[in-house]
């Protein structure tokens, strides 16, 4: 698909941006700070929701898990996930609140072990190198889900995930955990979440977010900071960071799933040695939507064993970097 002339504008500009230095909620937004501000332009970055808005979105993930063994040993693993995806505005309250529509066009994801081997899956062909894979693809990409999102942007539910888990039927064990998943995807890509109807350059805004993690949960106490508000390929656009210090609250039955442990095996402690979230949203002010945003996470995780006063220690390092650009609106 060709790049709207002014997308193709904000795409070269985000590309730049990402090279510049710098994952159901529960959340909470505190006021604006404009302490910095002064009698300068203010800006809206709230959602202006309009029924039948349409926005196609093109993501990217990268993802890089690292395992040290207690011995020294390193097992690398690589996963990308690409998809095109539409956002659509189904209905709009007198609140400002609205019902929205996201449709996964299609879905592929690779995986890249130590031994170098590929193994690809397209929710677009009949079959995948890894089944069970490539059925949750199939799944996501077959059936729409529609969220309720708050008038500052803020994703409050979803519904359609049991669409999801029957059009899977018993071939794949859809999470319970989809709804989560799904509430942060939404909430990372065409809003700025907990958004001030009014702000300037500078201003800052704390929201907090509690999302799914194959451990447990993790914990986001989020800043955004409008940083500027420029005027590109003649549409003002809003650029906002955030940035976050991670909480790992793990969850000893998700620990054992995830790690295999057999049943005498005792439970690993589970230490956030560190853990760092940055993001950037360049905003399109005159379509109230992200045209792009561009996110960082680190993980480093220590998994302690002691039994008869005897310890093994596993790290595990876990690296996200995503992308959502826009590509066609109407």
């Amino acid at each position: 698909m060709d790049y709207p002339h002014t997308s193709y504008w904000f795409v070269l500009l985000f590309i730049g941006l990402a090279c510049a230095p710098t994952r159901s909620p529960a959340s909470q937004n505190g006021a604006v700070n404009t302490a910095q501000s002064t009698a300068i332009e203010t800006v809206n970055l709230r959602p202006v929701f309009q029924v039948n808005r349409r926005t196609r979105y093109r993501v990217w993930t990268q993802i890089h898990h690292t395992m040290t063994d207690p011995g020294g040993g390193i097992t690398h693993v690589q996963y990308e996930i690409r998809g095109e995806l539409t956002w659509l505005v189904q209905s709009v309250e007198d609140d400002g609140s609205a019902t929205c529509v996201m449709e996964i066009d299609w879905l592929t994801s690779n995986q890249t072990k130590d031994n170098g081997i590929i193994q690809h899956n397209d929710s677009r062909q009949p079959s995948g190198d890894l089944d069970l894979t490539h059925s949750r693809l199939v799944a996501m990409a077959s059936t729409p889900v529609s969220f309720q999102v708050a008038a500052d942007g803020l994703v409050h539910s979803v519904n359609g995930t049991d669409a999801i888990r029957q059009f899977a039927e018993d071939s794949v064990d859809i999470s319970e955990e989809l709804d989560l998943h799904l509430i942060e995807s939404a909430t990372d890509l065409a809003m700025i979440a907990a958004a001030p109807d009014s702000a300037a350059a500078h201003d800052t805004w704390p929201v907090e977010f509690t999302w799914a993690h194959d451990l447990g949960r993790l914990q986001y106490n989020t800043t955004f900071t409008l940083t500027s508000v420029e005027q590109i390929a003649g549409i003002k656009v809003a650029i906002a960071k955030a940035n976050a210090p991670l909480q790992l609250n793990a969850d000893t039955q998700k620990v054992r799933a995830a790690l295999r442990l057999p049943k005498l095996m005792p439970d690993p402690e589970v230490q956030l040695a560190s853990g760092s979230f940055r993001t950037q949203v360049m905003f399109d002010l005159s379509r109230h939507e992200a045209v792009g945003r561009n996110t960082i996470e680190h993980l480093d995780i220590q998994l302690v064993f002691s039994q008869f006063d005897q310890s093994a220690t596993f790290g595990f390092k876990e690296y996200i970097h995503s992308q959502a650009l826009r590509i066609d609106e109407q």
